[in-house]
């Protein structure tokens, strides 16, 4: 058998020999990872655009648009795009990524400041953050004046740098001690591997099999899980300190009351000290323009 494979883009052809039944039986396994895959990515999705309608958090804004835009890269990268949605628009695949992995790193920036709360992204000290928006927007307008090979090139240098850069950030908050930093790298780490294994795929340094094809799909859902289980973390966290902050509130309310009450009391009591001295002093009067009126009386009747 004599095959030449002509593509003006990436190309992996890992040729297999299979019988009828295997076939089938590969097909309906890739199908139903891609099904799962994909239904997992919409879960995700639906229950975070939920979550921001309900909560109107910045973070969940930033964390649906990187879902939706990693799920289109996915779509081109795997080729269920091809088939199912841009079917007579094949170049349209090609166009995307370096678009997507622009966008990327872009949403990526957006979330990390967001999720951790901090104006710019530094690392030892050093702002970073312009750079990355460099690149980024540097991979969304390759792709409209470079040819594929420069375009997809320089999304990939903007990945390589991103991808480990948020989970320094992430390291550097767990050191913190905050809670949130722990989901935060795990996240990025499985981004970081499943990535790893496709590259090395790619360059024919692994063998294909289930866990280098599908590698970056299976670290990228878990990326998505756990940065889910983040975003749902810090929003119990900023629960907790708005419950502190609520019992803070009352127990200050509850103190000033008591003063309040304390006040009323001593004054009160002044009050009714005065009175009293009010009382006797007029008792006191009374008693002498009575002994007044006697001693007049009486010296009267002398006279």
């Amino acid at each position: 058998i004599y095959l030449r494979l002509q593509s003006r883009d990436t190309l992996i052809v890992p040729l297999v020999v299979y019988t009828d039944t295997a076939y089938a039986a590969h097909q309906r396994t890739e199908l139903l990872v891609f099904g799962m895959y994909y239904g997992a990515i919409m879960v995700i999705l639906l229950v975070n655009t939920f979550l921001f309608f309900f909560l109107r958090q910045k973070a969940q804004v930033y964390f649906v648009a990187m879902l939706g835009t990693y799920a289109l890269m996915e779509l081109s990268l795997s080729g269920v795009g091809n088939v199912f949605l841009w079917r007579e628009y094949p170049e349209f695949a090609k166009l995307i990524r370096p678009i997507t992995i622009g966008c990327l790193s872009v949403l990526a920036v957006l979330l990390t400041k967001t999720y951790f709360n901090v104006p710019t992204i530094r690392l030892r000290g050093v702002n970073v953050e312009p750079l990355f928006w460099t690149l980024g927007i540097l991979s969304i307008l390759g792709t409209l004046v470079l040819p594929f090979t420069g375009a997809i090139q320089v999304a990939m240098i903007n990945i390589v740098a991103v991808a480990p850069a948020m989970a320094l950030i992430a390291v550097h908050q767990v050191i913190q001690r905050n809670p949130a930093g722990r989901y935060y790298l795990l996240g990025w780490v499985g981004m970081i591997i499943g990535g790893t294994l496709n590259v090395l795929r790619a360059f024919d340094l692994v063998p294909v099999n289930f866990i280098t094809t599908y590698g970056s799909q299976i670290g990228s859902l878990l990326t998505l899980l756990i940065l889910n289980m983040g975003l749902t973390e810090q929003f119990r966290q900023v629960q907790r300190m708005r419950e502190q902050d609520h019992e803070r509130r009352l127990r200050q309310t509850a103190e000033m009351n008591r003063q309040l009450d304390q006040k009323v009391k001593e004054r009160t009591q002044e009050l009714e000290a005065q009175t009293a001295e009010a009382e006797q002093a007029r008792a006191i009067a009374e008693q002498a323009l009575q002994v007044k009126s006697q001693f007049l009386a009486t010296m009267s009747h002398e006279i």
